[in-house]
């Protein structure tokens, strides 16, 4: 059993960072890397927080989602892949407490949030830590699974949509990554 679930983590491993490696492949020299359309906000979060749920109970944290129906113009398979990788970032740096996916609408545009009461990143770290291969503590990256590829893929897809990435964070308070949609 040991085997087989070291096995199985290594695998999902290597899967994310083949298709981590393939979005930044395709950011860099696809010209029809993003394809917008309308699509379901709530719906999507619901389905994240049904997806990663287990992944935060087995820490003992609680996954929380609050929105009310929003529709947004974007590429909704490569937004998955954000809310995914942030929402599994927040899991993963967060022992304790929880990790809440919000959204809001402000003016034309929607605003995403993910924050988590995990272990926070220093100030030192924030300006790079958007940057390829890029870990704030390489050994704990390591043992956590990190590709130190996650918040990349986050940013060129974001860039990709025309918005950015923006992060505010407190060693031992936690983090919030937020990002706007335009609003349909």
């Amino acid at each position: 059993k040991k085997y087989i679930k070291t096995a199985s983590r290594q695998t999902h491993r290597i899967n994310r960072l083949f298709k981590d490696l393939v979005t930044l492949q395709r950011y860099d020299s696809d010209d029809h890397f993003i394809e917008k359309k309308p699509f379901d906000l709530q719906l999507m979060g619901s389905m994240m927080k049904e997806m990663l749920e287990p992944e935060a109970n087995e820490k003992g944290l609680s996954l929380e989602y609050n929105s009310e129906p929003i529709r947004v113009f974007g590429d909704p398979d490569k937004i998955e892949q954000v809310l995914e990788n942030l929402v599994s970032n927040a899991i993963k740096f967060t022992s304790e407490g929880s990790v809440r996916i919000n959204t809001r609408t402000e003016g034309g545009s929607v605003i995403v949030e993910v924050e988590d009461t995990g272990i926070g990143i220093s100030k030192e770290h924030l300006d790079r830590l958007f940057d390829r291969f890029y870990r704030t503590d390489k050994a704990r990256s390591r043992d956590k699974g990190g590709t130190g590829l996650g918040l990349a893929v986050v940013k060129s897809i974001l860039n990709a949509h025309g918005t950015e990435i923006h992060v505010e964070s407190e060693p031992g308070k936690g983090s919030r990554f937020w990002f706007r949609l335009e609003k349909t």
